[in-house]
């Protein structure tokens, strides 16, 4: 009995522990909100007024930003919570996760780093609120552009998460999401699609299907469908995302205004580009005023509007809206940033449409130089700057450097994005117009065979970039005498043309490549028409398309000066003759 009593108090002693423990843990815990909401409260919300802004150093200052508000309290942290280490932890994550929302991703990197050090002092390297700070530092990073930092944090605090919290827990679900993100962004599109599916599948289950986590692994899962070239399976998923969070988070919500870009991107990518621009206008309008100049989404609708402006020959409104985006990038994320670098890649691609060779090809050498240190001889970004410097070296004559980079950049792109990548055969379109800009056509023909094969696969025979590479093929069945093959590509690209883009380049270019086919054929009243129109609306609007497409109307005055000597009429073929000065 004595020992039985003897047992029964040492349990109830423990009880007592265990209890006494808790109650001290919950007690701290209680203490710690406390102070982070009179913190809160205090320091930074206090500011709007004025009695609070007062002070020997600063004046009241009736439209105070939130930028400002959160520098001046950031300065009181430090020594106020000296003592009070999970606190200070605990407010550092906050102003971290704070700064990171305005954009100002430096001083969010240094709230979350000395919040990491206290958690991991206090708290162990393990615990929960430390991981969630890691998976936060590592999106800061991600958001820098830091990216093998940013997958090194997101992989450190997944495989403890999983391990503590479960798979289903939603940190271990943010974290998997941010993971997914940095895959993205590198390349990695299997390893991404396959953790945005998973993690999908998890937060409707878990969370349900108007979480904004659910809702941000949707439209992350979009952009990993749209960075393989799924465009049609992108828009839907955007579409969904965008309607939930207007219905949710409101329509100027940052949230809403990404799923609205990423609709106007998949309208851009499928050659929509009038409609991509109208979404782009109006999710720049929203974010200009919402956001700020400087905010990195802001940045971002520029890049986007600029796109839209070059896609329809617009280019020096491009130009000003690229110039203006990249003096801005430059200076608020540095100028090694991936987005900075993409601006100045869109810019160079600007000055090649607008023929300025020497500008566009400085502009691209100094890109890829930064790309290939930072990300890589193989990232995609690596291989669409190295793809557009080839063409550059191939529009300003410099024919053998075009290609000796469009070999390696299709060699590339073939062995690591695969064959039928969207991007792969822009890398195998371009170096087709290369040759048939040399007028190697046998050359030509080869490649433009297979990249009217994989777009007629992947975007459908109703996309203008398929067209485009049956109006390629054209031109070297043409040049090779081979004018009924010719001819047949020609018309359905005219077709297409007339019916979806009356007023484009294309159009009147397959006027001009059906009427020589059917000049070869030695149907020439036909063709004289087809010819002249054609001829005529090129001309009209060469001031709205590339100059790489100039050629185009060159050899369209050479086809009729054949047509008129083959035709008995040295007249008219001697009067179109002298009109090339």
């Amino acid at each position: 009995m004595v020992g039985g009593v003897a047992v029964v108090f040492a349990v109830l002693v423990a009880g007592i522990v265990v209890t006494t423990r808790e109650a001290v843990r919950a007690r701290r815990a209680e203490q710690t909100a406390q102070a982070v909401n009179d913190f809160l409260q205090n320091d930074l919300l206090a500011q709007a007024s004025a009695n609070a802004q007062a002070g020997p150093q600063t004046k009241p200052d009736p439209h105070l930003e939130v930028r400002t508000a959160l520098d001046r309290a950031s300065a009181r942290v430090g020594g106020k919570f000296a003592g009070q280490p999970e606190v200070e932890a605990a407010i550092r994550d906050t102003m971290g996760q704070s700064y990171m929302d305005l954009g100002l991703y430096p001083e969010a990197r240094g709230h979350l780093e000395r919040a990491i050090e206290l958690h991991r002092r206090m708290l162990g390297a393990n615990n929960s609120k430390t991981l969630k700070t890691v998976a936060r530092l590592g999106r800061t990073a991600y958001l820098q552009g830091k990216y093998p930092e940013a997958e090194k944090l997101f992989t450190q605090a997944l495989q403890v998460q999983r391990r503590l919290l479960g798979p289903e827990h939603p940190d271990t679900l943010s974290s998997m999401s941010g993971l997914a993100s940095v895959y993205d962004v590198q390349g990695k599109s299997a390893e991404a699609e396959a953790l945005y599916v998973q993690n999908l599948e998890s937060q409707r289950r878990v969370l349900g299907p108007e979480n904004p986590d659910t809702l941000a692994s949707l439209h992350n899962l979009a952009l990993a469908y749209y960075r393989q070239g799924k465009y049609s399976q992108a828009e839907t998923l955007y579409k969904q995302a965008l309607e939930i969070r207007s219905r949710v988070l409101g329509p100027e919500h940052p949230n809403t205004l990404a799923s609205l870009n990423g609709v106007a991107n998949s309208y851009y990518a499928q050659g929509k580009y009038a409609q991509a621009e109208a979404l782009h206008r109006q999710n720049l309008e929203i974010h200009r005023r919402v956001l700020g100049l400087e905010h990195r989404d802001t940045l971002i609708s520029m890049t986007y509007l600029g796109n839209d402006y070059e896609m329809q020959g617009k280019y020096a409104e491009a130009e000003a809206i690229q110039n203006e985006t990249l003096e801005i990038q430059r200076r608020v994320l540095g100028s090694e940033h991936s987005n900075t670098l993409l601006t100045m890649n869109n810019l160079a691609n600007n000055y090649t449409q607008q023929g300025k060779y020497a500008q566009a090809e400085a502009l691209l050498t100094q890109t890829l130089a930064i790309q290939r240190r930072i990300l890589g001889f193989e990232n995609p970004d690596t291989l669409i700057t190295m793809n557009n410097l080839a063409g550059v070296y191939g529009n300003g004559g410099k024919y053998a450097q075009g290609e000796a980079l469009f070999n390696r950049t299709l060699e590339i792109g073939r062995r690591v994005l695969g064959a039928e990548h969207p991007y792969t055969l822009v890398f195998l379109s371009d170096f087709g117009s290369l040759y048939l800009r040399q007028g190697r056509y046998e050359a030509a023909e080869t490649y433009i065979r297979q990249v009217l094969a994989g777009r007629r696969k992947s975007l459908g025979s109703d996309h203008p970039d398929t067209m485009t590479s049956a109006a390629d093929l054209a031109q070297a069945y043409l040049s090779q005498g081979k004018f009924a093959e010719s001819e047949v590509l020609a018309r359905e690209a005219l077709d297409f043309s007339r019916k979806k883009e009356p007023e484009d380049w294309l159009r009147f270019r397959a006027e001009t490549l059906v009427g020589a086919s059917l000049a070869g054929q030695k149907t020439y009243a036909q063709a004289e028409t087809l010819l002249l129109d054609g001829y005529q609306g090129m001309a009209k609007r060469k001031d709205r398309t590339g100059a790489p497409d100039w050629y185009e109307l060159d050899r369209a005055r050479e086809w009729i000066i054949k047509l008129y000597q083959a035709w008995g009429k040295p007249e008219k073929a001697a009067a179109w003759r002298a009109s090339r000065s």
